[in-house]
């Protein structure tokens, strides 16, 4: 079925408008009547043509000055004011439709409004605004396009044109808080066929608090099919989403209502909702909605797949059926609900959740009956940290055949379960406790319940408690392997919380048999007879993991016995050999174990050999083990130790002085002990180092061997001779600031060591010279510090040098004895001056184009100075210190600058002070300023005359000519600006002189200049008004050279400071625009005769008649056809 589409164009809303209509025609045309008519004795052809800047101007002021009527309007009366214009929308009907169903345009343009609006009378404002309303309604329901029921497809929408819904878009009650329908625009909105269907509102919207029913609901709802989701949020204001609002809108997919502080309840009480009857809905997202009370009622058997809800403080229910059937809901985060109290019977029956997470909902006292029930895709349950749950309603989990784990934990001791709640549970499923230990009381409620069906007594299908058993291998000296745990039994399922260790238990429980320490982790080399101790072996495992602990013996090491020899093998006479023995962890100090015997008491040890595994084969012990050396470590090896009868040759060492020098093991000798009658022979012998000295020489001094010699009885010493080492010093070279100095390429000269040399030049004997090394860019200070601490020690006491001449320090490494110096130098620096103006700026250069160059001192850090004079600069006044000293110490990093600063001089200004014939009254040139001083035009007071126009010199070339470019600048009198703001200009007062009153020519009418003031700023474009007489013009001005011009007449184009032709002298002048001051039009000038005449009344008499009975016949027409209405 077509419906045609009806268009109405009113021009008023009612008859009595038409008599408004002639007053305003009446008021139009009177003051075009009034406007006077310019006759010239001769054709004066100037014309002036606006630039299209001012023109663009002018229409802005225009549409400023509507804003402002509008504004008015709105604070007199409620009236809904009248939105702007759509945007472009294509109104093209579709392969679809036909002409008769595609979208009107809207009814009445934003200018049209407007209009109305400003025509208006305020006191018949309200009485028209109602009238508005109800014309809308019907416009609306003339307008609206209805699409028959059967067009109502599921289809998604291809659009891509996004739309913000504001004021305009709707219709609203006389409160402006309640949206009653959609207005034209709104309805072209949503029937728009390249809308995208998202539906948002503008923050324009924040005071409305509900909308009518049905809004956007019902099967014959022409333009809820188009909405595919909605988002709230822009309706701050918002306290209730009424029911049945969107109400079989087939392709919503997607409800977003968020952050609104106020919103109270979604649908009704009852059940009515919101949202019902959407097939395609998939995702609602509830969030930051701290006063909604009551869960939304009207998402079951829909498509959802996602419910995202957060910050709910306020709702302590799910209703029942809120979800049920919702066969695609797979995500939904309840545990978000933190005042959650109750879930209603069958809230979540037949969704797809996956994970149902129950945790933390501290509020929640009651599951309803089957709320969870016929959720096949549920896998996991939690029920972790519920205090208050009291109840868990009948089948409230029932036929979740795929739930197999189940999370317990803080639940309440008077919890209460219904009957077959988790029934048809999948089989074998898991009841874990959330926190451990503390929740298995909770966990074995849960487990009990499910095992009271008889579908789950024997232990393959019985729900459990899952449990471990943890090994513990204990020795002597403590755990002596990792534990084991097991976390299956023998027969290889859980083991389970009720299974019993070693002894006979009940189904679904078993004998768990407990398992051999050697099978576990096998036999230990140091242990032995593992024992389970404490009883763990036995009983039944009432906790989540049971331990059974092994503890070990040590075992017994294997003897070893020790012999006695001499270098020769030979066992000594008279001492026997030991066997030692013990357990594997009793300690072995091999060095421990020779004899005591006295007939040792002549013989030197040479050597402890050890048995190999082949028993009867010896070996030099590499090294002596260390502490914690044990007889298992040993594992039975024998030990011989060898032996020598004392006869010796000593090496001994000393320094250059003879005296003995001590080796790190207490000693100033080697003693080598051979047998009587060898030879010895040290000439390829190493000579030890020894730390603090180079390297050793043999010398023969009295009473020393040779290096090769017989050994005899009496003692041989083998003399070698070292150098002692000095200790290392350094020097360092610093600044004042005590800063390392840097060389030219800013690298930092790093300090020298001395003392650490080699080929004898680290010596306590060697040379010593610490000299004042020249440095570019450094002077040497004559100071000079040491320390004989650690130089690079942060606390290292330094001292100054009495003498600071490094002619007076040590000359030898030894004298020194490892002091270290710091010489400390002057770094090179500077003190510049600079000149700027008052606003901060260098000056580099004078106006007569002499260049200003800084002045600069150098010198070093700590050298005094003083400050050049400071030079005169042409174009400034006398300089100022502005910062800086003039006298001083020069300091370091070049940062010392001297400011002078300097005033610039400002351009001289004529001021000309002239009558309405140009004739002098008092002129002046200011000059002796500078650019910061103000410069003052206020109008001099002159005897006898009145101050009429300011006029100011466009910026000229040359001061020469003073009266080129006079532009009118009435806006700068009584102002003032500064010197250095004013470029150059001059500027001219024109003063009228006072003269008696006249009777004026009965023939002629006198018209008075204008005495409208610009309401412009300087650099602004004045708005367009009614055409107006100039101000006079003076008749002469002062010229270059000498002589008068007579002036042209003010321009009638309506541009505020526009100044007309200015006459001429002979020639043609043309004023050029002064865009400084006002945006003048460009003007062209043609040669003048005469200036014009003013109108006479008799001109404008005649046009004013006829409006005024053209104006009063259209009224008695108006009238006549409102009565016969």
């Amino acid at each position: 079925m077509k419906k045609e589409t009806k268009q109405h164009y009113k021009m008023y809303k009612s008859g009595k408008q038409w008599v408004y209509a002639g007053l305003a025609t009446i008021t139009l045309i009177g003051g075009m009547g009034s406007t006077p008519l310019v006759l010239a004795d001769e054709l004066v052809s100037e014309k002036t043509e606006a630039t299209s800047k001012n023109a663009d101007a002018d229409e802005k002021d225009a549409k400023a000055d509507d804003k402002e009527a509008d504004d008015t309007d709105k604070t007199d009366t409620p009236v809904v004011a009248t939105p702007d214009p759509l945007p472009a929308v294509d109104l093209t009907p579709g392969p679809d439709e036909t002409p008769e169903t595609a979208a009107p345009a809207p009814e009445k343009s934003a200018e049209t409004s407007k209009v109305n609006s400003e025509n208006s009378d305020p006191k018949t404002e309200k009485t028209d605004a109602k009238a508005d309303n109800k014309d809308s309604k019907t416009d609306n329901k003339d307008v609206a396009v209805v699409s028959e029921k059967s067009t109502k497809n599921k289809n998604s929408r291809a659009g891509t044109t996004a739309y913000s819904f504001g004021l305009a878009d709707f219709t609203l009650d006389a409160t402006s808080t309640i949206i009653n329908g959609l207005s034209t625009q709104g309805k072209n909105k949503v029937t728009d066929t390249n809308w995208d269907g998202k539906l948002t509102f503008s923050s324009e919207l924040s005071g409305i608090t509900t909308f009518a029913s049905n809004m956007f609901g019902g099967y014959s709802n022409a333009y809820n099919n188009n909405i595919v989701s909605v988002d709230f949020s822009g309706l701050t204001g918002l306290i209730t989403i009424p029911a049945s609002a969107f109400y079989y809108s087939e392709n919503l997919t997607t409800v977003t209502i968020s952050n609104l502080q106020n919103l109270t309840a979604i649908g009704t009480a009852t059940g009515t909702g919101a949202f019902s009857s959407c097939g395609l809905l998939t995702t609602v997202n509830l969030v930051n909605l701290p006063n909604l009370t009551a869960f939304p009622t009207d998402f079951s058997y829909t498509n959802l797949t996602t419910v995202n809800v957060d910050r709910l403080p306020g709702v302590t229910s799910i209703p029942s059926a809120a979800f049920q059937a919702c066969t695609t809901l797979k995500n939904i985060n309840i545990n978000a609900l933190t005042n959650l109290q109750s879930i209603g019977d069958n809230a979540f029956n037949g969704t797809a959740i996956t994970d149902v997470n129950l945790s933390n909902l501290t509020h929640l006292t009651t599951i309803g009956m089957q709320a969870f029930a016929s959720i096949s895709a549920m896998q996991t349950l939690s029920l972790a940290d519920l205090p208050a749950l009291t109840s868990i309603g009948s089948y409230a989990f029932n036929f979740a055949t795929n739930l197999n784990s189940i999370t317990v934990g803080n639940l309440n001791s008077s919890l209460t379960i219904g009957a077959s709640a988790f029934g048809s549970a999948k089989k074998g499923g898991a009841v874990v406790p959330a926190n451990g230990a503390s929740d298995l009381a909770s966990a074995i409620t849960i487990r009990d319940n499910i095992n009271t069906n008889p579908n789950y007594n024997i232990r393959a299908n019985a729900w459990y408690i899952p449990a471990q058993v943890t090994y513990n291998f204990i020795g002597p000296d403590g755990q002596i392997a990792s534990p084991v745990t097991k976390t299956t039994g023998d027969d290889g399922l859980p083991i389970r919380v009720g299974d019993v260790r070693n002894g006979s238990a009940t189904a679904p429980y078993v004998k768990y048999t407990v398992a051999s320490a050697d099978s576990l982790i096998g036999s230990q080399a140091n242990y032995t007879n593992p024992t389970i101790k404490d009883g763990s072996g036995t009983g039944t495992i009432n906790a989540l993991t049971a331990e059974i602990n092994y503890e070990y013996d040590w075992a017994q090491a294997a003897s070893f016995l020790v012999n006695y020899v001499d270098i020769h093998g030979n066992p000594i006479p008279g001492i026997e050999p030991q066997l030692i023995s013990g357990t594997v962890n009793q300690l072995l100090d091999i060095e421990q174990i020779p004899s005591t015997d006295p007939r040792l008491a002549n013989y030197d040890q040479k050597a402890i050999r050890v048995s190999t595994d082949n028993r009867g084969v010896w070996a030099p012990i590499d090294a002596i083990p260390g502490d914690g050396y044990t007889l298992g470590d040993n594992a039975g090896h024998n030990y011989q130790f060898v032996y020598a009868e004392k006869s010796t040759v000593t090496k001994m060492y000393i320094d250059e002085a003879g005296n003995h020098i001590t080796l790190a093991d207490g000693f100033d000798h080697t003693t080598l002990t051979v047998d009587d009658g060898d030879t010895y022979d040290f000439t390829n012998d190493d000579v030890p180092n020894i730390p603090g000295y180079g390297d050793g020489k043999f010398v023969q001094i009295d009473g020393g061997s040779p290096l090769v010699g017989d050994v005899t009885e009496d003692a041989k010493i083998v003399y070698y001779q070292y150098q002692t080492e000095a200790k290392p010093g350094m020097l360092y070279r610093v600044d004042t600031d005590g800063n390392p100095l840097v060389d030219a390429n800013n690298n930092t000269i790093d300090p020298e060591q001395f003392g650490t040399g080699t080929d004898g030049d680290h010596y306590i004997s060697d040379s010593l010279t610490l000299a004042a090394t020249v440095f570019d860019g450094y002077r040497y200070n004559n100071e000079i510090w040491y320390t004989d601490d650690d130089p690079t020690d942060s606390n290292a006491n330094w001292q100054r040098d009495e003498t600071d001449d490094p002619s007076d320090l040590p000359t030898t490494l030894g004298d020194n004895n490892g002091r270290s110096y710091k010489f400390v130098y002057a770094a090179a620096t500077s003190v510049s001056h600079k000149y700027v103006d008052q606003s901060g700026n260098e000056i580099t250069v004078g106006t007569d184009g002499t260049a200003v160059d800084p002045f600069i001192i150098n010198g070093y850090v700590g050298d005094s100075y003083t400050a050049h004079a400071a030079p005169t600069i042409a174009g400034y006044g006398d300089p100022t210190l502005k910062s800086g000293d003039a006298q001083g110490t020069m300091t370091s990093g070049n940062q010392q600058v001297i400011v002078y600063e300097y005033r610039t001089d400002a351009e001289p200004v004529t001021i000309y002070r002239v009558d309405t014939d140009g004739n002098d009254l008092g002129s002046e040139t200011l000059s002796g300023h500078y650019t910061d001083e103000d410069l003052s035009l206020v109008p001099k007071s002159i005897v006898g005359y009145d101050f009429t126009n300011l006029f100011a010199s466009g910026l000229t070339a040359t001061r020469a000519v003073p009266d080129l470019n006079w532009q009118a600048a009435d806006a700068l009198a009584n102002t003032s600006l500064k010197y250095g703001d004013n470029a150059g200009r001059s500027y001219k007062f024109v003063y009228t002189k006072k003269v008696a009153t006249s009777t004026p020519d009965s023939n002629q009418q006198t018209t008075k200049p204008s005495t409208t003031t610009p309401t412009t700023k300087p650099g602004t474009t004045a708005p367009t008004t009614k055409p107006t007489t100039g101000p006079k013009t003076p008749s002469a001005l002062p010229v270059s050279g000498g002589g008068t011009k007579t002036p042209g007449t003010t321009g009638t184009t309506g541009t505020t400071g526009t100044t007309g032709t200015t006459g001429t002298t002979g020639t043609t002048g043309t004023n050029t625009t002064n865009t400084n001051y006002v945006n003048n039009p460009t003007t062209t000038t043609t040669p003048s005769g005469t200036l014009p005449k003013s109108g006479s009344i008799a001109n404008r008499l005649l046009p004013a008649i006829g409006a005024t009975l053209l104006a009063s016949l259209i009224g008695l027409l108006a009238f006549i056809k409102r009565r016969k209405s």
